[in-house]
């Protein structure tokens, strides 16, 4: 245990107060049975926060009182990205936003994930994940699967020329080819939109 325990240390130190974390992020230093022992040792003395299953943070701690402050939600993502094995995506709400196609977004908080939806409540955030066809990007705001995502949920009905004109203005040759690469995983419906209007 005393050999994993100071790397285990060094890592949360270097990152910070504020970091959300899972046992995957140490695999590179020790086994999970090791790894969990050890975290839990922390959490007893005080050095890390256990927020919910498999994840805690080294708590930030508020200036205006003796209180820790509430980890980010990118933070959390971040961590629970690692935890799961997936690349989140942004719902197709929030693309619709990042796109300009809508203005409006629910304070529901949603990603997409390519494995089963489910529900994760954590540090005072419900967090929605739902199950997506789509392969998810290394980045999240590329222009492909922002437009695919946005369509999705838009859907047909609230799909018109202003839409189009929208898209056109901020879509290069790079968006159309990852476009047509991920045609095969989208709806036909969206499928024949995009090859008569934008590809």
């Amino acid at each position: 245990m005393r050999k994993i325990k100071e790397p285990i240390h060094n890592k949360i130190k270097i990152n910070g107060r504020g970091w959300v974390f899972s046992p995957k992020d140490f695999n590179s230093i020790g086994d999970r049975n090791s790894t969990d022992k050890q975290l839990s040792r922390f959490v007893e003395n005080g050095t890390i926060r256990r927020l919910g299953r498999g994840l805690y943070d080294f708590p930030e701690k508020n200036p205006n009182n003796d209180n820790y402050k509430k980890p980010t939600l990118q933070a959390i993502i971040r961590a629970l990205e690692t935890q799961l094995g997936e690349n989140f995506q942004y719902s197709g709400q929030y693309a619709a936003l990042l796109l300009g196609l809508s203005k409006k977004l629910h304070p529901q908080i949603t990603y997409l994930i390519r494995g089963r939806s489910r529900k994760i409540k954590i540090a005072g955030y419900e967090i929605n994940l739902k199950h997506t066809s789509i392969p998810a990007p290394k980045n999240k705001k590329d222009k492909a699967t922002l437009i695919i995502q946005a369509l999705i949920h838009l859907n047909r009905e609230r799909i018109n020329d202003e839409t189009l004109q929208v898209l056109k203005k901020q879509i290069d040759l790079h968006d159309i080819r990852r476009l047509r690469k991920l045609n095969d995983f989208i709806p036909k419906w969206l499928q024949n939109y995009l090859s008569k209007k934008i590809l």
